[in-house]
């Protein structure tokens, strides 16, 4: 579902992820945290390397 806000990765817990959904899983969740540095060098001004 597509909100012009956020991503969203649903999943079942109920069987374990395939390797390709972990992969994707955590390449989300990585490039979310990196979102997150890159947001806090522009609104703090700070001088924080973010690879």
């Amino acid at each position: 579902m597509e909100t012009g806000r956020a991503d969203y990765l649903v999943y079942s817990t109920a069987k374990p992820l395939s390797a390709s959904a972990c992969t994707f899983r955590d390449w989300l969740l990585n490039d979310a945290e990196a979102d997150i540095g890159r947001l806090d060098v522009i609104v703090n001004n700070t001088d924080v390397r973010v690879d």
